[in-house]
């Protein structure tokens, strides 16, 4: 949602979409190929919209100031960009779905830094950002045996550390978690999951 109270949004259509919920008024822009679709959308502090484009393994970004949009490879060939978000340097962070890497890019630089996470081979979709500028991420395998884990990037020093997660879930329904400023891990509205997780600097504990 834009500082208006528009809405930026993506998805099936191979477009980048703006709708002002107020008039009506829907502006397009047809910037992946047909067949493609967006994930995620994030603005940063310039009001520039970037978002994922999950076959086209591309992030893409709308200039506010020109009103032109930009796609932009990822690094890892068939990667599968997915969540996106945008930290108070505005840094672009996103997850490498099937690559299962935190990626980071540096708009001023034009530079990506890919961090893979520890527990390979994994898949990640989504992820957060608390308080001290950590991305906590949901992490899950389609290996025998493989129970899912939490993830936690600290994007000052680029230090990785996974938790195995304990409780006897599928790791998809953490994958979308909400992690609050009191560092406590809940499933996302519309999980199958109904037991949080409580979250301190060395493990993960069950609660409830």
């Amino acid at each position: 949602v834009d500082k208006d109270d528009t809405v930026w949004y993506t998805g099936k259509g191979a477009r980048l979409a703006h709708l002002d919920p107020e008039t009506g008024k829907l502006d397009l822009y047809p910037v992946l190929r047909r067949g493609e679709h967006g994930i995620a959308v994030v603005l940063d502090s310039k009001g520039d919209a970037w978002f994922t484009a999950l076959q086209g393994n591309q992030i893409g970004h709308w200039s506010r100031k020109t009103d032109q949009t930009r796609l932009l490879a990822n690094p890892t060939p068939r990667g599968r960009p997915y969540g996106m978000l945008v930290d108070r340097n505005d840094k672009i962070w996103y997850a490498q779905f099937h690559s299962c890497k935190v990626t980071r890019f540096d708009p001023v630089t034009q530079r990506f830094t890919e961090f893979p996470a520890l527990s390979q081979p994994c898949m990640m979709r989504r992820f957060g950002l608390d308080s001290k500028d950590r991305i906590w991420y949901g992490l899950w395998s389609h290996s025998k045996g493989r129970r899912g884990r939490i993830g936690r990037l600290d994007t000052r020093t680029g230090k990785i550390v996974e938790f195995t997660v304990p409780l006897d879930f599928p790791v998809e329904a953490v994958d979308a978690e909400l992690l609050t400023t009191a560092n406590g891990l809940a499933p996302a509205a519309g999980s199958d999951v109904i037991r949080a997780l409580l979250v301190d600097d060395n493990e993960i504990n069950q609660a409830g």
